[in-house]
């Protein structure tokens, strides 16, 4: 028969109060879980997106035994960039 593909399971954290336990999907290999758990990222994102310093949207793969192998995070930043500068942080004219 066919051998059966590598099962996976993938634990989605969007926020600390939304973590949704281990969901196994069968890839051909690690790479092809890895493709869709960016993919499942980009969902989640269109969903939502951090809003908290150090928040983020994760996804974390585990093999059939339940041994973690990889995490994907995607962190959002927002970085303002016209506050003026204070007058002791200007360079002094010379």
């Amino acid at each position: 028969g066919i051998p059966a593909m590598p099962r996976y399971y993938f634990t989605t954290i969007a926020s600390a109060h939304d973590i949704r336990p281990q969901v196994p999907h069968d890839y051909p290999s690690l790479e092809v879980a890895r493709s869709e758990a960016r993919i499942q990222l980009a969902r989640m994102a269109t969903e939502r997106l951090p809003s908290d310093p150090g928040e983020m949207l994760s996804v974390e793969i585990f093999a059939e035994d339940m041994r973690p192998l990889v995490e994907l995070r995607l962190m959002f930043q927002e970085i303002e960039k016209d506050k003026e500068v204070p007058v002791e942080a200007k360079p002094p004219v010379e």
